[in-house]
């Protein structure tokens, strides 16, 4: 019975380990969320306009005469950078008149009381969602008299060199809808790298009154699902001109900001990497990069890279908890620099970096044990052509049998980092091999 009770008691503990571990497992999983953008109120910041400069967006959606200057939204305009929000890289934002920026690909004009329109309820209400936008002062605005080009009262700026660039959209004098008086001046800005979202108020012109009022100032996520919204959908300042925001509904601000104050939100911090990028199963059109899974809060790790060493582009996205990607699409012969990064909602870690080159388009390396004349034999899957530099590596072995094509090659090297062998025909029949190289052989058999 002690033998008994003691091999049960065992095998709880067994179960216990295996319980937490798997339980610490699925804590270790972050999931991106607007909850982790910490938003803070400062005052006495300056506020420093971008006109007369800045760029008109290239055009709008709504070409309807007067409500063009009212409920209208931008065609999509690049931001010169990517920028990482809530765990995915954009590209292109779209501003409208009615105070908020979004990173949706939606067609939505801005017109009437749905998504992008002009009633902001919808910024945070589940269905025909305001989606992806930050809105600074989310109501229902005009350009100044509703007269004002659109040109002359929003326009966006690049500034900065990469790696921390900010783009900034601004409002210029805009008037509340039926109340032309009224003159506000706030701006967006988002910052490469960082992830930082900054709101700025300049004058803010109260001469209506607050009844005037009701605005929306927050972030939101892709989909907002919950009734009310989950705190990792939305984000809302809960009452005007304070640092308090939480995942409810507040769309009735009635007093607008305080000129010279900035609200910046602000995504987590990840972790900085301590080891290099390594590279395995290298072929002509195509690598994998291996590396260590450092971070503890990252939404993932993004890949970028380079043929000359300054201008790096996208490539991936690996999931959260990733140690590898195989890259594809490659060009032969082709020396890249990488850069890999983990990214949270918006901020990237430093670069692990590395440098390799894809194999010439003349070169073939044995994947497995196999016949010479199929694919799966070659890294690639691709069989070895006339005049092609071949290495059979590891313990593979290789047989050209009848059915190959005569493999005439410029240079053969058997026997690389193992006990690797070439097995020359299997019926007496004769197969060329006019000139090879063979840096070193365990073992050659013919």
């Amino acid at each position: 019975m002690s033998i008994r009770a003691s091999a049960q008691t065992g095998l709880w503990r067994c179960l216990f380990v295996v319980v937490m571990c798997l339980t610490h497992r699925v804590a270790d999983a972050q999931v991106p969320s607007i909850a982790n953008y910490a938003a803070v109120r400062s005052t006495a910041v300056p506020y420093v306009s971008i006109f007369p400069g800045g760029l008109a967006c290239t055009a709008w959606r709504n070409n309807t005469g007067f409500l063009e200057q009212d409920d209208n939204r931008s065609d999509a305009q690049d931001i010169g950078f990517d920028f990482w929000y809530n765990g995915t890289r954009y590209t292109q934002f779209s501003v409208s008149t009615n105070g908020f920026i979004d990173f949706s690909t939606a067609a939505n004009i801005g017109t009437g009381t749905g998504a992008y329109g002009y009633v902001n309820a919808p910024f945070s209400a589940a269905n025909n969602t305001t989606a992806l936008a930050l809105a600074p002062m989310y109501d229902d605005l005009t350009t100044l008299g509703v007269t004002d080009p659109l040109g002359n009262s929003i326009r966006y700026q690049l500034t900065g060199t990469a790696p921390n660039r900010v783009l900034t959209v601004e409002w210029k004098d805009m008037s509340i809808y039926g109340q032309p008086t009224v003159a506000l001046n706030f701006q967006a800005k988002i910052y490469e790298t960082s992830g930082i979202i900054d709101f700025l108020y300049g004058s803010m012109n109260p001469s209506s009154g607050q009844n005037y009022y009701s605005y929306t100032c927050g972030i939101n996520a892709a989909d907002i699902l919950g009734n009310p919204p989950l705190a990792t959908e939305l984000k809302c300042q809960v009452s005007s001109n304070n640092s308090t925001f939480d995942r409810f509904r507040h769309d009735t601000l009635r007093v607008p900001p305080t000129a010279n104050c900035r609200v910046r939100l602000t995504p987590p911090v990840p972790a900085n990497p301590g080891s290099a990028l390594s590279f395995t199963a290298v072929t002509q059109n195509s690598m994998t990069l291996n590396w260590t899974n450092w971070a503890a809060n990252e939404a993932g790790y993004v890949i970028y890279n380079s043929t000359d060493g300054v201008n790096y582009f996208f490539v991936t996205q690996a999931a959260q908890n990733a140690t590898s990607a195989n890259i594809t699409g490659l060009a032969s012969g082709t020396t890249y620099q990488w850069r890999l990064y983990a990214v949270t909602e918006g901020c990237l870690s430093n670069a692990v970096t590395g440098t390799q080159a894809t194999l010439s388009s003349g070169t073939f390396i044995s994947a497995q044990t196999g016949f010479w004349d199929q694919g799966a034999t070659w890294v690639g899957g691709v069989v070895p052509a006339v005049n092609s530099d071949v290495t059979i590596t590891g313990t593979h072995s290789v047989t050209i049998r009848s059915t190959t094509v005569n493999p005439v090659l410029s240079n053969l090297t058997v026997g690389q980092g193992g006990a690797a062998r070439l097995y020359i025909g299997s019926n007496n029949t004769a197969k060329t091999l006019p000139h090879y190289y063979r840096q070193y052989c365990e073992q050659w058999n013919t």
